[in-house]
Order: C-alpha cells, then structure tokens, then sequence
C-alpha cells in the first residue's frame, strides 16, 4: 500500500505544485494550496475515517476494509485487491501530497523570481518550455529528497490508517511486535525499514547528477 500511494501521491504534487508556482495567485494555486493546508492539518486517522464513512458506509462505492474479498481468482482478484486498496492508497496519497505540494509550491515560487527564468523568458520561450527546462530540473533535488525520506517515515504515519481500514500491514505488524514486546520482528522490521531508506537515498543521490548537472560534476570531483 505504501509504495504505490507514496508515488502517486508525490508525482501528483510535483506536477500540480509546478503548474500552480508558476501561476501564484490564481484560481488553481488558491484552491490546491487551501485543500493541501486542510488536509495536511488534520489528523491522518480522521482523513481516513471521513473517507470510509463517506465513500464506504454512507455511498457505498467501496468496501469497508481488509485486503481482498477472498471469492476470486487469477486475475479477477488483482482486480478485487485495487478495488480494496484504492480508499487506503487515496488517502495515503492526499496526506503524502499535501505536505510536499507546500514544500515545492514554494520552491517553484522563489525559483521563478530568478533571474535566469527571467532570462528565459525574455528570449520568447513558452510558459511550458520554460516549465519543462528550468524549473522542474531545479526543483527535482528537494522532490528527490522529500521522496527517499518518505519511504521510512511514511510507515508511522500509515499505522493508524491500517487500523482503520483493516489491513496488515508493516505498520500494523510493528505495532503488534511493539504491544507483545517481540524484539526479533522488531529489529527484522527496523532492518527492513533502514534497508529501504538507504536504497532510496543511494537512487536520489544517482538521480541529483542526473537532475543537475552542476551536482553531478561536484560529486565526479569528489
């Protein structure tokens, strides 16, 4: 569940935090930026609360909990399964995104009052032109690394919304490792947990190069 929220959740902000930096103060950036501050204020547990008791209990669109119906097979369970996890993945992914949409919002706001964006506009590039070569390149290294530090700490927040929704997941199963004092599945979970940061961390480091050139030169250098 964490994965495929904590990406969808990132690339989406990372694209609507671009469009709307670009664009302070209109209709979009004053809309995404209120629901993002809503959201990222509120607790994560009643986020996923609201969502089942709206979606689940009172529409009935999705089911109220656990992983899988338990009646199909092959491909048709896949199915069931996403079908399962989409309220779950939703609300990881909204809180995952509002917090990073604020960071790199503003990030794209100052980068645009530089003068090389300036510049590039000057010469006659599109709006778009000058999205896509100047401002997601320097914005990329804080995206990476808000990414590679959300694997780890992701997994505290999502404990309660696995609770919620009924699933066993890491933060579940490290809460039970926790209540009945069951330090080997502890340090396999921390193990995993580190294992899973510093992978990310490596990917970031190798994609900064790729992102900034200046970056990659200095790590060469070193």
């Amino acid at each position: 569940m964490l994965l495929p929220a904590i990406i969808i959740g990132s690339v989406a902000s990372f694209l609507l935090a671009t469009k709307c930096g670009m664009r302070r103060n209109g209709a979009l950036d004053r809309t995404a930026s209120f629901f993002a501050i809503l959201i990222h204020t509120v607790p994560g547990f009643l986020v996923a609360m609201l969502f089942v008791r709206v979606f689940s209990f009172e529409l009935g669109w999705f089911p109220l909990g656990h992983l899988r119906s338990g009646e199909y097979q092959g491909i048709v369970d896949l199915g069931d399964i996403a079908y399962h996890m989409f309220l779950p993945i939703a609300v990881v992914a909204l809180l995952v995104g509002s917090s990073q949409f604020l960071v790199l919002r503003n990030s794209v706001t100052q980068i645009g009052d530089e003068y090389f964006i300036f510049v590039a506009r000057s010469k006659g590039l599109r709006r778009n032109d000058v999205e896509t070569r100047h401002v997601i390149r320097n914005v990329l290294p804080t995206f990476l690394s808000m990414l590679a530090l959300n694997i780890g700490f992701i997994v505290s927040g999502a404990l309660l919304i696995e609770i919620v929704f009924s699933i066993q997941g890491m933060g579940n199963l490290l809460y039970d490792a926790i209540r009945l004092q069951d330090y080997p599945l502890m340090q396999a979970i921390f193990i995993i947990l580190t294992f899973c940061v510093l992978s990310m961390n490596l990917i970031a480091e190798v994609l900064y190069g790729l992102a900034d050139p200046r970056i990659g030169d200095s790590q060469i250098k070193a």
